[in-house]
This record gives structure tokens, C-alpha cells and sequence, in this order.
């Protein structure tokens, strides 16, 4: 795709032109990650993302990127990279999302059904909303964060909410966490937004780690930018799944766009939750699909309410395979059931995390 403006062609191959340019050891890694970012770049949203900056010439492309680049260098110490983490819009959220909402309920199924305790990997954990959201309700987790200018700010803010024995902080990129894996060691991981910043390559590896460290009925909460996403590397719905390979879908990949409560910003994503097609996996689908039933029809408003209706079923000989025989009830619409669970599940954790 190819912009004209004034009589000038601006292209991807002189974006990438310039970049390389200015490129030297110590911002390899960021204009690598920019690259990568353009190469995959929807050609509209490229296209948009030129006009949006009033790029026309070359020199604009240098006056675009020079400025960011210094900025990004100069928060290179700790310190520094703290305050742009406390100071980020989307990083001061302290709710969880609602797919961490939705994972907690098959975590609490599986949980049951394999008459195991659970340790959950949060992928990018940030300032660790989602991972004490799930602490909170009786989980281990292990939030694994590679930027350094989040793990302090992490630790203090799992030490305010009293969670300090039931989160482990690992600084580490995901990639180099998960080799150092067992196989078939990893009972579920949460990736709200993590992926999506790695490369074409590391996604590849990313994928492939995951099949080989989950369990054999492992969960999987992925929530990834589109290509129409201009803030990171997004893919296609086919190309995200080639990538999951043979995972089940416990709620449907589906596409996604909000505006950010805070910063504004409009995003694009396929968003969705599955499971390794081995060991229990059928069962904890079908009574995933059975509670979130009931969820959609109200007869289930709280976590406290998934608890005991998973106790009074597991205390016959069959477990969920008794429960609702006369019922067909099927989730009508994605957009009732996120209402629903906006609305009832869990109020009292997001009024205290509120007061947080």
C-alpha cells in the first residue's frame, strides 16, 4: 500500500529505511520491535497511521521516530521506568478484566473435577490486577513480568492487597520462563494482552512452548490484538488459530473493540478461552457451558453461588454429569453473558478493589 502526498510516495520500505538508519546497540531492541510492528501492519491501518501523524516526507518519518526513541532510552534507568508505569494510564486499572472473570470460572471447575490445587501463570502480569483478582479467590499464582519497571511496583501492590504468600513475581521474558518449564507442568496460564507485543518469530515459539508445558486438559485465556490494532503486532483470526493448533474452545474466539476507560485509546482483538484437547477436557467443557448457562439466565450471580453448586453436585456419585438433564439452555448472545457477568459476578471483589 502506498500513500501519496504532494507528489511524494511514502512506503513501509522507507519507514523501515529510516529506522535502520538511526539503529545502533542500544536501540536494537526497540527499533527491531518497530519494524516487526510495521511489517505486520494492516496496509489501511498503515496508511491511517501516516495521515493520523502527517508523515509526508522523509524527514518527517525522522522527526516522527527520533523523539520517541530518546524518550523510550531515557527512562532506561529503574527508577525512571517505575514512575512511566505508575504514571500509564492503562497500568493504574486495578479491576480485573472480564476474561479473568470468565477464566476463573472454568479454574474453579477444573479445580474440582481434577481434585487438585491449581497454580495459575499470569503472562505480563503488569501491576498485577489479574493476579490478585485470582488470589484473591483461593488460587497460587505465578505473575511473570519482564520489564523491570513494573516488578517493584507489582510487589508493593500485591503486599497492599495481602497476597504476598499466594503471588510468586518472576522478572522474566515469557519465552525464556516457559522453556525452563516442565512439559505437561502448567495447569492454566492467562495472557490478557501479552502476546501481541512479540514478534512474529517469538509468537511461533510462544504457541509451540504452550502445547508442549500445559497439561493435558490445561486452560488457556488469550486475549490478542487485530491486525486493525495499530499499538502492536496483531494477527488474523486464522492466523491466531494455526497458532493454537488443536486447543477446544470453552467460549468461542470472537472479535472485540472497546475504548479504553482511561486513556481513550481504541483497540481491536480476538479474544477467547480454551483448553488442551486431552486428560478431563470434555468434561470441564460441558459444565463450563452448563454454569455459564446459568449465569446467563441469573440463576447463578456470584463466585460464592458457582462454589456451592459445584459442592452439591460433586456430592453425587456422578458429579456435573447429573446436573441439568432437562436443560438445553445455550449462551444466546456473547454480548448478554459479558453484561451479566459485568453486572453480577463478583461485585464485592471489584468494590474492594476499587478501594484499593
Amino acid at each position: 500500500m502506498k500513500i501519496i502526498k504532494n507528489k511524494q510516495i511514502i512506503t513501509k520500505t522507507d519507514v523501515i529505511t529510516v529506522l535502520n538508519s538511526i539503529l545502533n546497540e542500544k536501540n536494537k531492541n526497540i527499533i527491531s520491535k518497530w519494524i516487526e510492528i510495521i511489517l505486520s501492519m494492516d496496509d489501511k491501518i498503515f496508511q491511517q497511521k501516516l495521515e493520523k501523524n502527517n508523515i509526508e516526507t522523509i524527514e518527517q518519518i525522522k522527526s516522527f521516530f527520533k523523539p520517541r526513541i530518546s524518550k523510550i532510552m531515557s527512562t532506561s534507568d529503574k527508577s525512571k521506568q517505575e514512575d512511566r508505569y505508575l504514571s500509564t494510564a492503562s497500568w493504574r486499572k486495578s479491576n480485573p478484566t472480564y476474561e479473568t472473570k470468565q477464566f476463573l470460572l472454568a479454574l474453579l471447575i477444573k479445580e474440582k473435577i481434577n481434585s487438585n490445587k491449581l497454580t495459575i501463570i499470569d503472562a505480563g502480569a503488569g501491576l498485577g490486577r489479574n493476579s490478585i483478582y485470582l488470589a484473591k479467590n483461593g488460587f497460587k499464582v505465578v505473575a511473570v513480568e519482564y520489564d523491570e519497571g513494573a516488578i517493584n511496583p507489582l510487589k508493593n501492590n500485591i503486599r497492599n492487597n495481602n497476597q504476598s504468600d499466594n503471588i510468586q513475581v518472576v522478572n522474566s521474558n515469557i519465552l525464556d520462563f516457559l522453556r525452563q518449564q516442565k512439559n505437561n507442568s502448567i495447569d492454566a496460564l492467562l495472557d490478557s494482552g501479552m502476546s501481541h507485543y512479540l514478534t512474529i518469530h517469538e509468537k511461533q515459539e510462544y504457541f509451540s512452548l504452550l502445547r508442549q508445558k500445559m497439561t493435558k486438559d490445561g486452560l488457556f485465556s488469550i486475549t490478542h490484538f487485530s491486525k486493525e490494532d495499530e499499538s502492536a503486532i496483531g494477527l488474523s483470526e486464522s492466523e491466531l488459530r494455526a497458532l493454537l493448533g488443536k486447543m477446544l474452545e470453552l467460549d468461542e474466539i470472537h472479535f472485540d473493540t472497546w475504548v479504553d476507560s482511561i486513556s481513550r485509546n481504541k483497540h481491536f482483538a480476538y479474544k477467547g478461552l480454551l483448553i488442551m484437547s486431552e486428560g478431563k477436557c470434555e468434561e470441564i467443557r460441558e459444565s463450563f457451558q452448563k454454569i455459564y448457562a446459568l449465569i446467563l439466565k441469573k440463576e447463578i450471580t456470584s463466585i460464592e453461588q458457582i462454589c456451592k453448586y459445584l459442592d452439591e453436585q460433586f456430592k453425587s456419585k456422578n458429579g456435573l454429569k447429573d446436573c441439568m438433564q432437562d436443560s438445553n439452555v445455550r449462551i444466546s448472545t456473547e454480548q448478554e453473558a459479558t453484561r451479566i457477568l459485568k453486572e453480577n459476578m463478583c461485585e464485592k471483589d471489584l468494590d474492594e478493589a476499587q478501594q484499593k
